[in-house]
């Protein structure tokens, strides 16, 4: 249960401010002696959870930095420093000294979304939004409404270089090819 290799000291220190990282732990910490490894807990997002753990060389040294450094306010958090005793072999994976960026999902997914289709996925998306109108109506007639929803046009996906609203011969603008009800591009 002890991953000591010596005279090694770990201390846990929790409520991290939000740019005490990694980095600047390590810089921090060398101030009381020689810093052997540094790890902020992290979420599925690569986001800090708040707190961190950080090896010294010497206990003693551990010990007197966790006594010096707890309730020491910093960037308006005042951190909770404690020493540990024993700790688990695995506190201090391979990699877990890296600062690592947070996974943009959003943008991911509006790159997916505003990708251009082919003509399977325009149907295929086609099909799954007559499905979920074709349900709405079923459950309104169910409750007693009669309800006739506009008609969902459908037209071939648009190529990058054609407008969305061109023009014909006399000058009349034409609805976009896209289709009806659906949005065109997601921006946030």
């Amino acid at each position: 249960m002890s991953g000591r290799k010596g005279d090694e000291g770990v201390i846990y220190v929790g409520h991290l401010p939000h740019c005490f990282m990694e980095r600047p732990m390590r810089c921090f910490f060398s101030q009381f002696g020689k810093v052997l490894q540094v790890r902020v807990s992290r979420n599925k997002e690569q986001k800090s959870r708040g707190y961190g753990y950080v090896k010294f060389a010497s206990r003693a040294v551990a010990k007197i930095a966790a006594e010096t450094m707890n309730n020491y306010l910093m960037f308006n958090k005042i951190l909770k420093v404690s020493y540990l005793e024993t700790w688990n072999d695995n506190l201090f994976w391979h990699g877990c000294e890296y600062e690592r960026q947070p996974t943009p999902h959003r943008a991911i997914y509006r790159e997916e979304y505003n990708a251009p289709k082919n003509e399977e996925k325009w149907e295929a998306e086609m099909e799954t939004v007559k499905s979920a109108r074709l349900r709405t109506l079923g459950k309104l007639k169910d409750l007693g409404y009669e309800y006739e929803m506009p008609p969902l046009f459908y037209h071939a996906p648009m190529d990058g270089n054609e407008a969305e609203n061109t023009e014909n011969a006399e000058g009349n603008e034409t609805e976009s090819k896209q289709p009806y009800l659906c949005p065109s591009v997601i921006t946030y």
